[in-house]
């Protein structure tokens, strides 16, 4: 059993730890082959953290093309995922020469039919857009974080406000924003749409895990979700010790068995393995279930009917999603 993080293909380092925290190891799906972020490489070599890309490697085809669109959209001053999605599920456009882009605009009426090629090539190029804005609104966030602690601390030093007071720089939003709140049906149908191309790697019964409280929202408002675990607080070490680590094994564990038991059933809580973490070092855990809904099921759901209530017939396992957050916060970007 392997979590796979979810619906994003891009995350901070921060987001990693603290997925690490309670996992031994996790998957993180690319929509294509291209570089990944140095910051990765640490995580990799340990065995923490698995990158896979479901589709066949088909060069760098999937990022040139989303480098022209967004070239093209800072041009037009347009908004990238937004026009993105006014054509789904139809790909924005076939090649990278901006007069075909142009053309696809001018002549857009309604969305023709789509291939299933067509359909996995448009989630991929959407999903690598989304990698970059996400990873350009994260760079935004910590700018703002560094501000915000400059001038905290320069409050302090003159003696206008004590340490502990917040901060606000006019109205600029200084806390992290949820990347699951922006265009979360289509973040969640694209990324199913790669995840079920992942026929050798991805077992049915995988669970899901997420740093975004509206990516949980949303899926509790398609299926039947049932809170099944809750971790106030998770200390996070830069080395786990063998205490931690048969600690995060009783939860592999807990959450095998409960795919199989039938609801409702007693809920177990866990005690972190040590009390002695400071506390904004810490993660708070929760776990759910599709009740009769294996993994395999939302994934199928989430990309060709995202709006069906509908419980497949015959199922008896549940499937499981894990939301990891700091603090009580959202931590990192997709």
């Amino acid at each position: 059993m392997t979590p796979i993080y979810f619906p994003f293909t891009w995350m901070d380092a921060d987001t990693i730890q603290a997925i690490t925290a309670v996992f031994s190891k996790f998957v993180v799906y690319r929509p294509s082959t291209g570089k990944t972020p140095s910051f990765f490489h640490p995580f990799e070599q340990n065995g923490m953290l698995e990158i896979l890309t479901p589709v066949a490697d088909d060069g760098d085809h999937i990022e040139k093309v989303a480098a022209d669109y967004q070239n093209w959209a800072k041009l037009h001053q347009g908004c990238d995922l937004g026009f993105l999605k006014s054509r789904q599920p139809e790909a924005p456009f076939t090649d990278s020469l901006s007069s075909s882009i142009q053309s696809e605009i001018l002549h857009y009426r309604e969305p023709s039919a789509s291939t299933p090629q067509e359909t996995l090539t448009n989630a991929r190029l959407f999903l690598e857009v989304a990698a970059a804005y996400d990873r350009q609104q994260s760079e935004i966030d910590c700018q703002l974080e560094g501000i915000q602690d400059i001038e905290k601390r320069f409050m302090t030093a003159t003696g206008n406000v004590s340490e502990q007071a917040g901060i606000s720089l006019g109205n600029l939003p200084l806390s992290t924003d949820d990347p699951g709140d922006f265009m979360t049906r289509e973040r969640l149908q694209a990324w199913a749409i790669l995840a079920l191309q992942d026929h050798r790697q991805r077992m049915p019964d995988d669970p899901l895990i997420t740093s975004s409280p509206a990516i949980i929202r949303w899926i509790q408002d398609i299926f039947q979700v049932e809170k099944v675990m809750q971790i106030d607080a998770i200390p996070q070490t830069p080395h786990p010790d063998i205490d931690t680590k048969l600690w995060q094994e009783a939860i592999s564990n807990y959450i095998r068995e409960i795919q199989t038991r039938s609801w409702p059933f007693a809920i177990r809580t866990f005690e972190p393995p040590s009390s002695e973490y400071a506390i904004e070092n810490a993660v708070s855990v929760k776990a759910f279930i599709t009740v009769n809904q294996s993994s395999d099921n939302v994934l199928q759901q989430l990309a060709m009917r995202p709006y069906d209530n509908a419980v497949m017939s015959g199922n008896t396992r549940h499937g499981v999603i894990i939301q990891v957050d700091s603090c009580g916060c959202v931590i990192g970007r997709g």
